[in-house]
C-alpha cells in the first residue's frame, strides 16, 4: 500500500482541506487556460488588486513585475509572439494555513511561432512559486513567481494526420508498453 493510503486510513481526512486543495489546483488550471484562450479578462480575476505575478529572467536580469489591472494587461504582452500556447500543468504542491497557503507547481509550456517562412516550437519546464489568499470566499493568486528551468527551441515539422494517412487510429504495440 502507498505511504498516502496508508496515512489516509489512519488519520482523519479533514474535508475542508481537501476542497482547499481543489480550489487551489482549479486556480493554477485557470491561470493556463486564461493564457493559453488569450483571456486577459479572466486572468485579472485570479489576483486580488493588489497581487503581482514576477517573471524572472532566464538570463539573470531583472525581474518583470507586473501588478494591478495594467499589469495583468501587459501580462500578455510575454505570450504576443505565440501563435499557439499550451500549457500543460504537473506537479502541484500546496501548503494551507487558514485564508493563506503557498505552493509550487510545474508546468510544461509549448509556444508556436513563426520565424520568417518557418515554424517553430518552443518547450519550456516553468516552475511557479506561489503565494495564495482567500478573499471573499475564493482563492487568489497573491503572488505568482514564474522561474524558467530549462528550455528547447526547434524547427517545427508539417503537421501530420496519421488517422488519414492509415486509415487507422495509432495506437501502440504490445512490447512498446512498460
Amino acid at each position: 500500500m502507498s505511504d498516502l493510503a496508508d496515512r489516509l486510513r489512519h488519520e482523519r481526512v479533514d474535508r475542508a482541506d481537501l476542497a482547499d486543495r481543489v480550489a487551489l489546483r482549479e486556480l493554477v488550471d485557470l491561470y493556463a487556460y486564461a493564457v493559453d484562450r488569450r483571456r486577459p479578462d479572466l486572468f485579472a480575476t485570479l489576483f486580488p488588486a493588489d497581487g503581482e505575478l514576477v517573471v524572472t529572467s532566464a538570463t539573470g536580469g531583472e525581474p518583470l513585475v507586473l501588478n494591478g489591472r495594467d499589469g495583468w494587461a501587459r501580462a500578455f504582452t510575454v505570450v504576443a509572439p505565440f501563435t499557439v500556447t499550451g500549457h500543460f500543468v504537473g506537479n502541484h504542491l500546496v501548503r494551507t494555513a487558514g485564508d493563506r497557503a503557498g505552493g509550487e507547481a510545474y508546468c510544461l509550456v509549448h509556444e508556436i511561432y513563426q520565424a520568417g517562412d518557418s515554424p517553430r516550437i518552443q518547450l519550456r519546464f516553468v516552475r511557479y512559486a506561489d503565494a495564495y489568499v482567500r478573499r471573499g470566499g475564493r482563492w487568489l493568486f497573491q503572488t505568482r513567481v514564474l522561474h524558467f528551468d530549462w528550455h528547447d527551441d526547434r524547427a517545427l515539422g508539417p503537421a501530420r494526420d496519421l488517422y488519414r494517412e492509415t486509415g487507422t487510429v495509432p495506437m501502440p504495440r504490445t512490447g512498446d508498453r512498460p
